[in-house]
C-alpha cells in the first residue's frame, strides 16, 4: 500500500512529517499559481501577436492551458479563498482579453468555459466564468450561441438546489443572475428560444426582489422590453417602500414605451404617441422619488426620459406630416400657378406640408440640443452611457439635416457640393467603436443605415421639389431608428461613481431672498468656496480642476426696456487641492439697484473637457444710489413756504 501524505516513516520524527507535509501543499500552491502566471504570460504574448499560423498554435496552446487551469482540482479549491480568487480573476481577464484577436479565437474561448458550466460547483470560480463569458459575448454575441444549452441547464439545476448558508444564498443569486445576463445578450436583436425563454421566467419567478430587478434590469439593456416589462410589473405590488415603487413604476413604464413601439396593432403615429405618453409618465414617477430625497437623485433619469419623449414627438409630427404628403398631395391649381411662373419658390406649391417640414427640422434640431446638455451634465456616467447619448443626439441631427437637404431643397440653390451632401454618422464617441458596448455598435450601425438613406435621396436632384420617394424614403429611415434595438444605458440604472459639489458664498444674505447691501460707488468682493465629494466602485474620470462661472445681471433704469442681453460674465479656473477650491471675484457694481448675480461651476476633466454639473447659487446684490444725486433730487423738489 502507497504511503499517504501524512504517513510518518521510520526513524523520522513527529515534526520531520509535518514539516514534510506542509512542504507538499505549499509545492502545490506555487505550482497552480505558476500555471496561472504562465497562462497569463500566453494570453498577453498570442494577444499582441500578428494573426498568423504559428501564433494561432500560441492561441491553441493558451486555450489547452485554460481548459488545464479549469479541470484542475487545486486550482479550483484555492479559487475559494480570497488570493485565489483575485489570481482566478486575473487568469480569465487574460483570456478575455486573448478573445479580442477575432471572432473565431471569441468562439473557442466561449466553448472552453461554457463546457465547463454545468460541471464547476457553487463558488466564486462559477460566477467569475460566467463574468468572463458575458465579456466574451459582448465582443462577439454569436460566440454564445453553442453554449446556450449548457447555460438553461445550470440555471435549471440552481433553481432546483435549496442552499441553507446565507452567504452561499446571496453567492448563488449573483450567479443565476449573471447566468440570465448571459441569456438576454445571446438573444439581443433576435428571436427568443422557448426554452431560454421559460428559463428565464423561472429564474425571476424563484429568485428574490433583488435578483428579479436585477433580470429585468438585463432585459431592459438589451431591448427585451416586453419580457422585462413582465417580470418588472409586479414588483412594485410587494414592495413595502413607496420610494421605490416609484422607482419601478418609472422603469415599467419606460420598458412599456418600447413594447408598444414593437406593437403590431395600431398605427405608427399612434404607437408612437402612447409611447412618448408612457416616458412623460416614467418622468413624473421618477420626479416623485427625487422630491421624497429617500434614494440618490435621479436628475440624469428625469432628463433622460424627457429628452426621449420630446424625440418621440418630434418622430410623431414628422410621421403625421409625411403621412399628410402621401395622402393628400398639392391640389392641380397650385401646380398650374407654379408652373406658371406665379410662385418663385416651387415649395409653395406643396403649400402647409412644406411649413411642416421646417417646423419637424427645428424640432429635431432642439431635441439635438438637449440631448447635448444632457451629455454636458453627465460626469457620472460610463463611457457606453456617454456614447449611446452621442448617437441619439446624432439621429437628431441628420434627419434635420436629412429634410433640408432633400424635401426642402430648392432648384434655386442649385447643386449641393460633396461636404454638403455627407451624412457620415460620425460621432465623437468617448472610445473606440471596438472597445464599445454591443449596444452601441448596433445602434451606430442603425445611424449608417440611416446615413446611407439620406445620401441616396439627397443625391437624386431630379427630385423636386418634394415627391413620394422622399416620403419613403424619410419614413424608412424614420422606422429603422424607431424600430431598432433601444437599449436604456447603464447609468439608467448604475452609477460607477458619484461626484457632488457643494458651494458656499461670502457674504451673503442672513435674510433668505434679501439682498445685500453695498454703499455706492464701492467694489463688491465675494469669495466661493467649494467642496468635491467623490465615490464609486471604478472613476470613469478624474478631475484636473474647477471652472467658476460669474454672471452678472445688472438693473434695468427707469422706463429702459430689456431689448437685449447686457449680461457680464467672469469666469475663473481654480485647482482642487484635497477636494477644496477656493476663488475670489472683485465685481465693479456701479449701476444702482440690485445686482443678480448667478455663481456656476463646470468641472474640468484630465482630457480637458469641461462638465457642467452644477451646482448653481443665486445672489442679490443691492447697489445704493448716489448720494450726491439724491442731495440733489431732495433739494430741487418744490417744498410749502412758511407764512
Amino acid at each position: 500500500m502507497g504511503t499517504s501524505a501524512c504517513s510518518i516513516h521510520v526513524g523520522e520524527s513527529s515534526s520531520d512529517s509535518r514539516a514534510r507535509f506542509v512542504s507538499r501543499i505549499r509545492s502545490k500552491e506555487s505550482a497552480s499559481t505558476g500555471l496561472r502566471a504562465a497562462l497569463r504570460l500566453l494570453s498577453h504574448l498570442a494577444a499582441r501577436s500578428p494573426v498568423e499560423a504559428d501564433s494561432f498554435d500560441l492561441i491553441l496552446e493558451t486555450n489547452r492551458a485554460l481548459e488545464s487551469l479549469l479541470l484542475s482540482p487545486t486550482c479550483m479549491e484555492q479559487a475559494e479563498v480570497p488570493i485565489g480568487r483575485t489570481l482566478m480573476t486575473k487568469t480569465l481577464s487574460a483570456a478575455v482579453e486573448l478573445g479580442r484577436i477575432n471572432k473565431d479565437v471569441c468562439t473557442l474561448l466561449a466553448e472552453t468555459l461554457g463546457n465547463r458550466l454545468v460541471d464547476l460547483q457553487l463558488g466564486y470560480t462559477l460566477s467569475s466564468v460566467c463574468e468572463a463569458l458575458s465579456f466574451l459575448g459582448d465582443k462577439y454575441q454569436l460566440s454564445l450561441l453553442p453554449i446556450l444549452s449548457k447555460v438553461n441547464l445550470c440555471i435549471s439545476r440552481f433553481i432546483c438546489d435549496v442552499v441553507e448558508e446565507e452567504e452561499k444564498s446571496r453567492l448563488k443569486e449573483q450567479i443565476m443572475v449573471r447566468l440570465c445576463v448571459l441569456l438576454c445578450l445571446a438573444h439581443h436583436g433576435y428571436s427568443w428560444q422557448a426554452e431560454s425563454l421559460s428559463t428565464l421566467r423561472l429564474a425571476a419567478l424563484h429568485g428574490n426582489y433583488w435578483s428579479t430587478y436585477r433580470i429585468a434590469r438585463a432585459c431592459a439593456r438589451y431591448d427585451h422590453a416586453q419580457v422585462g416589462l413582465e417580470i418588472m410589473a409586479p414588483l412594485d405590488k410587494i414592495l413595502s417602500s413607496e420610494s421605490r415603487a416609484a422607482y419601478i413604476q418609472g422603469c415599467t413604464e419606460l420598458l412599456r414605451s418600447k413594447s408598444m413601439l414593437l406593437s403590431q396593432e395600431g398605427a405608427l403615429s399612434e404607437k408612437i404617441s402612447a409611447a412618448a405618453d408612457c416616458c412623460e409618465r416614467a418622468a413624473s414617477h421618477l420626479k416623485l422619488v427625487s422630491e421624497q430625497g429617500l434614494i440618490t437623485s435621479f436628475i440624469f433619469h428625469e432628463e433622460y426620459l424627457k429628452t426621449r419623449a420630446y424625440f418621440l414627438i418630434a418622430c410623431g409630427q414628422l410621421v403625421a406630416t409625411l403621412k399628410t404628403l402621401r395622402t393628400a398631395p398639392p391640389p392641380a391649381p397650385a401646380v398650374a400657378l407654379g408652373a406658371g411662373g406665379t410662385y418663385k419658390d416651387d415649395l409653395l406649391k406643396c403649400g402647409r406640408a412644406a411649413t411642416q417640414l421646417k417646423n419637424s427640422v427645428g424640432d429635431f434640431r432642439r431635441v439635438a440640443a438637449q440631448y447635448e446638455s444632457l451629455y454636458e451634465s453627465s460626469f457620472d456616467a460610463d463611457a457606453d452611457t456617454l456614447s449611446q447619448i452621442l448617437i441619439n443626439q446624432h439621429y437628431c441631427l441628420m434627419f434635420a439635416r436629412g429634410i433640408e437637404r432633400t424635401a426642402l431643397r430648392r432648384p434655386q440653390q442649385g447643386l449641393f457640393s460633396e461636404e454638403e451632401l455627407a451624412f457620415e454618422f460620425s460621432p465623437d464617441l468617448p472610445k473606440s467603436l471596438s472597445q464599445c458596448c454591443l449596444e452601441v455598435r448596433k445602434a451606430y450601425d442603425t445611424g449608417v443605415k440611416v446615413g446611407d438613406i439620406l445620401r441616396n435621396l439627397a443625391n437624386r436632384p431630379d427630385l423636386l421639389p418634394v415627391s413620394h420617394v422622399h416620403v419613403d424614403g424619410i419614413m424608412s429611415a424614420l422606422q429603422l431608428v424607431l424600430l431598432s434595438p433601444f437599449c436604456i444605458p447603464r447609468f439608467f440604472f448604475q452609477a460607477l461613481q458619484s461626484t457632488t459639489v457643494k458651494l458656499a458664498v461670502s457674504p451673503s444674505s442672513r435674510l433668505g431672498n434679501e439682498p445685500v447691501s453695498i454703499p455706492y460707488g464701492t467694489l463688491f468682493a465675494m469669495t466661493v468656496e467649494g467642496v468635491i465629494q467623490s465615490k464609486g466602485i471604478k472613476r470613469c474620470r478624474m478631475i484636473k480642476m474647477v471652472k467658476i462661472n460669474v454672471t452678472n445681471q445688472p438693473p434695468l433704469a427707469k422706463g429702459e426696456n430689456k431689448a437685449f442681453d447686457d449680461s457680464k460674465h467672469l469666469s475663473q479656473l481654480v485647482r482642487a487641492d484635497h477636494d477644496y477650491f477656493s476663488s475670489e471675484f472683485i465685481l465693479n457694481l456701479a449701476s444702482p439697484g440690485v445686482h443678480h448675480l448667478t455663481i456656476e461651476t463646470a468641472l474640468i476633466d484630465e482630457n480637458d473637457n469641461a462638465w457642467k454639473t452644477g451646482p448653481s447659487f443665486s445672489l442679490n446684490v443691492r447697489s445704493q444710489d448716489d448720494p450726491t444725486k439724491t442731495h440733489v433730487r431732495q433739494s430741487s423738489t418744490p417744498g410749502s413756504s412758511r407764512t
